[in-house]
């Protein structure tokens, strides 16, 4: 699309911007949004983005096909990090909480290699 031409952005070098971008929107996320999960609580966080994680990766898998798609989810991909690294810590909390700690280790290794598979699978 022209305005990202403009930034200087094309199909070459599109996945380092998306993955710059990504970087630190979830940096920015994880800092603004300490306060606030402190204050409301990981539940409703989690009610909200499980939902919202799977309304992106729906979209960005179907975008992703079409034309122009690659620049829609590009734009996805930094959505879906920044929803994630808000239900990240709750995600965390609840193993901790209803697991037993041996289990606990690989069930957040697991979750960590599903979130970045997907991610794969989708670019």
């Amino acid at each position: 699309p022209p305005p990202l031409r403009s930034l200087g952005i094309n199909q070459s070098n599109l996945l380092s911007v998306t993955l710059l971008t990504s970087t630190l929107a979830i940096s920015l996320t994880k800092l603004l949004s300490g306060p606030v999960l402190d204050r409301v609580g990981g539940e409703p966080c989690l009610l909200l983005g499980l939902p919202t994680l799977t309304l992106l990766f729906l979209s960005a898998a179907s975008l992703s096909g079409r034309a122009g798609g690659m620049y829609a989810c590009s734009l996805v991909v930094v959505c879906v990090d920044v929803v994630f690294a808000l239900v990240w810590p709750s995600l965390i909390n609840m193993i901790s909480l209803y697991r037993p700690p041996q289990a606990s280790s690989s069930d957040i290794s697991s979750l960590v290699v599903g979130g970045r598979l997907g991610m794969a699978v989708m670019f």
